[in-house]
């Protein structure tokens, strides 16, 4: 199924002043959030390089077209920025992006974004001796800050003989460590399972025409 066709028809005038029929591509359904966290419905797929929403719907739905599926699936309304990059892809958009900054430095788009601090980040984490679960904080700071926090390690016994441990460390984040994550951060999205595809592509086609 071809996902524009579903979407419902209006007349507009063009640039003539003539009536034409259209699609109307304003036109949105969404997915109800909670069935993400549904594991009987979705799982997580990690995206490789050279992933797209195309070929991904072909290899797991057959078909192409329900590449649509996918990306609504993950609340991705734009594929171009919400879509991680291949690694000469990520190249590209850092040499755009930092090209002439790094040229006014005399120093390679790498070497820049990788000198060049981005921001500081203070992380707290816990963790007690019962469930061994750990939980982490991590919060940006300025420099200030940064230059005077001293990364620590306490331990505290509760009345109950539990242990937590607490430990505070810092980060100065390069440019490229921080493009770097905010891209890899895209990999991980949810996939419907396959046997739930077609049942969609008939509700999203009642929904469109209603």
């Amino acid at each position: 199924m071809q996902y524009f066709n579903t979407l419902p028809l209006i007349t507009q005038s063009d640039f003539n002043g003539n009536l034409i029929t259209v699609n109307n591509i304003l036109t949105r359904a969404y997915l109800i959030p909670s069935l993400q966290k549904n594991v009987m419905l979705f799982y997580t797929y990690m995206i490789n390089d050279g992933d797209t929403p195309e070929n991904i719907a072909y290899r797991y739905y057959n078909d192409m077209y329900r590449y649509w599926i996918i990306l609504y699936s993950n609340g991705i309304m734009d594929p171009q920025a919400e879509w991680p990059l291949g690694s000469a892809q990520f190249q590209i958009y850092m040499n755009d992006k930092y090209g002439s900054v790094s040229a006014n430095a005399n120093t390679t788009v790498i070497a820049y974004t990788m000198s060049t601090i981005h921001h500081y980040e203070q992380t707290i984490s816990t963790e007690d001796s019962s469930s061994l679960q750990k939980q982490v904080i991590t919060i940006q700071i300025d420099q200030p800050t940064y230059n005077t926090l001293v990364s620590s390690t306490t331990s505290a016994t509760l009345p109950s003989g539990v242990v937590v441990t607490k430990s505070i460390d810092k980060n100065a984040v390069s440019i490229y460590d921080y493009e770097q994550k905010q891209n890899e951060a895209k990999r991980n999205i949810q996939l419907m399972r396959d046997i739930y595809a077609s049942s969609v592509e008939k509700q999203l086609q009642t929904v469109m025409s209603s």
